[in-house]
């Protein structure tokens, strides 16, 4: 664990559809706004004492889900401290208790010997399909709960929810081949019902798209991902906005920011340039998501894939990083991509059409 520079006001201004988006009321995060000043520092005015200070108010008050979204926010965006530490197996111990998901921990194997991997499972009567949903280095399980129970229940949608390996209740750091793990939760997942997809969020749309490159999934949804399309200066890299190298860097279980040797190393490790480039054609349907104005990515991670007849682009205007300003209408038109890949219909193919026409 490690401190990296980190204004709080600027991550507050710049997360604040992420947190609303995650569930969190207005009012909560309008107090924590006013109260929160500084980043890393234990006492008042610290992130994680406002942040845990509300959460347990609502806990007293039995707003068990609203005080798990607080304490998630409390240990946001990295475990880079023993309070956001605490305020995570808070935010676990909460959520358990409202009993809104199955929770499952599955042996999968990984490098030559079995992980454990902890899902959450959110169910559908008469569910059409499975889907593998994962965040990135910042969102992890329970912050995709509002998202997975409402894709599960509009969408017929069988949904399981993991941490990205590196990140929550990972038992393994980040690496270039994660999509083992991937690869397992979906054989697990495919062992219920056919057919089998994954949306993958920031960070994680990158196994979306490389398990597509596989085909080793019936459909992918790529919402904001990092896939490598372009070189960029390793001072670019270092200087992303509002820590995000030292999120990164926790979530490769790293005691320190990445050196420009190891950023290059990474982003060769991870870019999956090549494989884009000698793919002639998808084998499997491909959705790729993301604002015009994404802070991290260069627009050309979601337009390499225009190319590809398989893959439907959604370069959305007025956005930033996964279109986090415009989810609403990117999610509902996800449903309806998704309801047109597991059964091709007139109605469905319409519902397609007019998500590109307004995304």
């Amino acid at each position: 664990m490690f401190h990296f520079d980190l204004n709080a006001r600027d991550l507050l201004a710049e997360r604040r559809g992420q947190f609303l988006g995650w569930g969190i009321a207005r009012r909560t995060l309008a107090e924590a706004e006013s109260r929160v000043t500084d980043t890393w520092n234990e006492g008042p005015g610290g992130w994680v004492f406002e942040w845990c200070r509300i959460a347990r108010r609502l806990e007293d008050r039995g707003a068990t889900l609203q005080a798990s979204l607080a304490f998630g926010a409390a240990k946001f965006p990295a475990l880079g401290s023993d309070s956001r530490c605490d305020a995570y197996e808070n935010q676990l111990r909460t959520f358990r208790s409202t009993s809104l998901a199955e929770r499952h921990a599955l042996s999968l194997p990984y490098r030559g010997d079995n992980i454990e991997v902890v899902t959450h499972r959110y169910r559908a009567r008469r569910a059409r399909a499975a889907l593998c949903l994962t965040g990135g280095v910042d969102t992890w399980k329970v912050e995709l709960h509002r998202l997975a129970s409402t894709m599960s229940r509009l969408g017929r949608l069988d949904v399981t929810v993991f941490d990205m390996p590196g990140t929550g209740e990972s038992t393994v750091p980040l690496a270039a081949d994660a999509d083992e793990i991937y690869a397992g939760v979906l054989n697990h997942i495919r062992s219920d019902i056919q057919p089998t997809g994954i949306m993958g969020i920031s960070f994680g749309g990158l196994w979306a798209v490389k398990l597509a490159l596989g085909g080793s999934v019936d459909f992918a949804i790529d919402l904001g991902g990092p896939v490598g399309s372009e070189n960029r200066s390793l001072d670019e890299l270092a200087a992303l906005s509002n820590g995000m190298s030292g999120i990164i860097a926790h979530s490769l279980w790293l005691d320190h920011l990445p050196t420009q040797t190891e950023l290059d190393g990474l982003f060769r490790d991870f870019s999956l340039r090549r494989e884009i480039s000698t793919t002639a054609e998808l084998s499997v349907p491909l959705l790729v998501v993301n604002g015009l104005n994404d802070p991290y990515l260069p627009v050309s991670d979601t337009d390499v894939f225009r190319r590809f007849d398989r893959a439907t682009v959604w370069g959305v205007k007025g956005a930033g990083h996964c279109a986090a300003e415009r989810i609403r209408p990117v999610i509902a038109g996800t449903l309806g991509w998704i309801s047109n890949q597991v059964r091709p219909r007139r109605l469905n193919r319409m519902a397609v059409a007019t998500a590109s026409a307004l995304l």
